[in-house]
């Protein structure tokens, strides 16, 4: 009996161990999706990052303020160039195809896509004399990471945010040590007590992905009084871009002035 019972253990020891090798092993594969390569009209800026062309979206190029927009996993740079066209027409509007999306060369790592923000920001910044940055989902990642290091940046908006990623996975896969498999972890609430800039967090009111504990952790890690939160009622992950709410918040508070 105790031999039968160590060969049970032994099995699912073997086993356990076989399931955390393959998470291991395909967990970018589940964190990234990578867009494909669309063809469209807009104005295409490429820029040089480790050696790899990343291709940015250019919308009303010429003005003297500027948002930078960090889109969600698997969310089309274009996508959101067609649902952004005319919202902010005295915003310059950067959307960039992440390493490995839409066209970029180089593979999608959360080193990649940091990388990536800091040569575009270098060359915006040149530019402009009021940057704003956007990030949806995964992209809030990438806006957190890039506000925690310029305090010059007006205003940042984070759609449908998390703490984590790290905290995310460990969630989803509570049987599992997250902490050491994880390669990416898009720590925001560790960065959020760095930034200076006003902030808005929006979420979905039914959001099955980022759950609202997680946003609220984020939210929590802010400077006092830097951060707010607004919700959209009859929305999920996905359709929150879709509503006339949701565009509107971020209209009037990217288009606000610094004090107002």
């Amino acid at each position: 009996m105790a031999r039968i019972t160590a060969y049970i253990l032994g099995g699912a020891a073997g086993a356990y161990l076989l399931a955390a090798l393959g998470l291991f092993i395909i967990q970018r594969d589940i964190l990234y999706h990578p867009t494909p390569v669309l063809a469209h009209d807009y104005p295409v800026e490429v820029v040089a990052s480790g050696g790899e062309q990343v291709r940015i979206i250019v919308l009303n190029e010429g003005q003297e303020q500027a948002l930078i927009y960090f889109g969600g996993n698997g969310e089309s740079a274009l996508r959101s160039a067609q649902w952004m066209e005319g919202m902010l027409p005295q915003h310059t509007v950067y959307l960039m195809n992440y390493p490995g999306f839409g066209g970029s060369e180089g593979e999608p790592t959360e080193a990649a896509l940091f990388a990536a923000a800091d040569v575009l920001f270098e060359q915006v910044v040149k530019r402009h004399s009021r940057i704003s940055i956007a990030g949806r989902s995964l992209g809030t990642g990438v806006s957190a990471y890039l506000a925690s290091k310029h305090d010059q940046i007006d205003r940042l908006v984070l759609i449908t945010p998390y703490d984590s990623i790290e905290q995310l996975a460990a969630a989803r896969y509570p049987m599992f040590p997250v902490h050491w498999l994880l390669l990416d972890r898009f720590d925001s609430a560790k960065r959020a007590p760095k930034i200076t800039a006003p902030t808005l967090l929006v979420a979905a009111s039914d959001d099955r992905v980022v759950p609202f504990g997680s946003t609220k952790r984020l939210l929590q890690a802010f400077s006092p009084g830097l951060a707010s939160l607004v919700v959209i009622p009859n929305t999920n992950h996905v359709n929150i871009s879709d509503t006339d709410a949701y565009r509107e918040n971020l209209r009037h508070f990217i288009g606000s002035t610094p004090n107002g």
